[in-house]
């Protein structure tokens, strides 16, 4: 029901909790979650804190640091395998107009 959530101590559930939650967001499994959040709260927030200082920079020019012993791998000329035509039986890999199990012409 709209408004009644379940009470964890350092949990806040927000917005309405659909039919049947009680099922999922049992106590055991909100104390779980809280558990979670109390652990690796902090070390999610540092890392969030980082990435978002790190899209700064990148966004003000800065280029990513690649390592210099991958500098052949990348400017050697590779391509990869073509993806099986049985992974795709809807005929995304075929040529337009054409399903992998119609003959051509």
């Amino acid at each position: 029901m709209p408004g009644s959530h379940p009470t964890i101590p350092g949990l806040v559930l927000r917005g309405d909790l659909p039919p049947g939650h009680e099922k999922v967001l049992t106590p055991t499994a909100l104390a779980l979650v809280a558990d979670l959040c109390r652990r690796f709260g902090p070390r999610v927030a540092a890392r969030l804190d980082r990435r978002r200082d790190r899209q700064r920079r990148f966004d003000a020019g800065e280029r990513p640091h690649v390592l210099s012993e991958t500098e052949e791998v990348r400017g050697a000329a590779w391509t990869v395998a073509p993806i099986p035509a049985d992974l795709l039986p809807d005929g995304r890999s075929s040529p337009p107009g054409r399903h992998p199990a119609t003959p051509a012409g």
